[in-house]
């Protein structure tokens, strides 16, 4: 074998080292790019779990807004079964004052004839 015979070969080694390393460079790229995918995909689910607590949040306040307003109503109609109560218990002390009055006046009467 020659030396030209010789620097041939270790040419065409070398550039077929050339070429696995570009082909390793080419790999590495497709795995970082395969990376940022995850990452994106990553970040997506994030977005859409921040996006349910939120919606979580929201009927969670809006639960605690039915409840205020639940409370507000029974406290409203105990006010009106109060008043009802009062009501009727003055209808009650008037027409016992009213049948006093009556009795009182019968009486009267009675003692009259």
């Amino acid at each position: 074998m020659t030396i030209i015979n010789i620097i041939i070969i270790l040419d065409i080694t070398n550039n077929i080292m050339d070429i696995r390393n570009n082909i390793l460079d080419i790999r590495n790229d497709i795995m970082d790019i395969r990376n940022d995918i995850l990452d994106i995909r990553n970040d997506i689910m994030d977005i859409r779990n921040n996006i349910l607590d939120i919606r979580n949040d929201i009927m969670d306040i809006r639960n605690d807004i039915m409840d205020i307003r639940n409370n507000i109503l029974d406290i409203r109609n105990d006010i009106r079964n109060d008043i009802l109560d009062i009501r009727n218990n003055i209808m009650d002390r008037d027409n016992i004052v009213i049948n006093i009055k009556l009795l009182m006046v019968i009486t009267t009467c009675d003692s009259f004839l």
